[in-house]
């Protein structure tokens, strides 16, 4: 992802990535959230020993979907920008 989009969805406070792990588990899990703790439960699953054949995809589009792959540098970016505009919060005062 770009700074753009990282910055994006951690203003927006809300946010959809698709995780897939491999053949092994034989699907795939959308992880949604909207505060730190989302994000800290997304990057402890990566941080852990991955397969070959996972996928990590996360939708960037503001109007219309736009899945981009990501990477956990991109959820500790995320959530650095989050922290910068909402703090640490499980949920932003945001009504939009």
């Amino acid at each position: 992802m770009t700074a753009e989009q990282q910055r994006y969805l951690a203003k927006k406070a809300q946010w959809y990535f698709d995780v897939y792990m491999g053949r092994q588990t034989g699907d795939s899990c959308v992880y949604t959230g909207d505060g730190v703790d989302d994000l800290d439960r997304l990057e402890a699953l990566m941080s852990g020993t991955n397969p070959p054949d996972s996928r990590f995809m996360c939708d960037v589009g503001k109007q219309y979907s736009d899945w981009r792959p990501f990477d956990i540098q991109d959820v500790q970016a995320v959530r650095t920008y989050y922290i910068g505009f909402y703090g640490t919060v499980a949920k932003p005062p945001i009504t939009s």
